[in-house]
């Protein structure tokens, strides 16, 4: 819908007070859209956004990519090390760049930010995969094992973790905190 026009059609109940009031401030509640919304999907190439997203972003685009020059499968994390003129791997950052240049004047960041951003990012996971040929995109055991796409936990064990604090969502969420009694 973004490039050819869309139609949004949406349903208000008459007997829920937030969809009366969606309706009746509607030119209001659309303006300030992103008040109601998460903003990575209304800022998507913020600076905080990108340092939480962009590496897992871009951990889907590799593996995604029916282009690929190589499988990018659930065992395959510490080929980054040897793959660093792959075509998918260099077309990544190419990709965000030009997708953050096409965002409107107040939310487009400086040309080439988001390409240097994004090649530091993969700079970041070809070093960690040349020091460690068992990393994994995942660990949910919370083990010492090194990971692409570490949270908090494996910070606290001091694991090899590329892209840290890799969120599950990209709702503004706190990690968990644990107390002892």
């Amino acid at each position: 819908g973004r490039q050819r026009g869309a139609i949004v059609v949406t349903f208000h109940h008459a007997s829920r007070p937030r969809d009366l009031n969606h309706y009746e401030f509607f030119v209001r509640h659309h303006r300030q859209l992103h008040r109601f919304v998460e903003p990575p999907t209304v800022f998507p190439f913020a600076k905080r956004v990108l340092e939480r997203a962009q590496g897992p972003v871009m951990v889907g685009m590799l593996r995604n990519d029916r282009d690929a020059s190589q499988e990018w499968a659930d065992k395959n994390a510490s080929r980054m090390g040897q793959n660093r003129d792959a075509g998918e791997v260099k077309k990544a950052p190419e990709i965000l760049e030009a997708r953050s240049q096409r965002q409107p004047d107040s939310r487009r960041p400086s040309a080439r930010d988001t390409g240097r951003r994004a090649r530091h990012a993969i700079e970041r996971w070809q070093s960690i995969a040349e020091q460690d040929a068992d990393l994994a995109y995942v660990e949910y055991m919370g083990s010492k094992k090194s990971v692409v796409l570490g949270d908090p936990k494996h910070e606290y064990s001091d694991a090899k973790v590329v892209y840290r604090n890799a969120p599950q969502s990209l709702r503004n969420l706190e990690e968990e905190t644990g107390f002892e009694t």
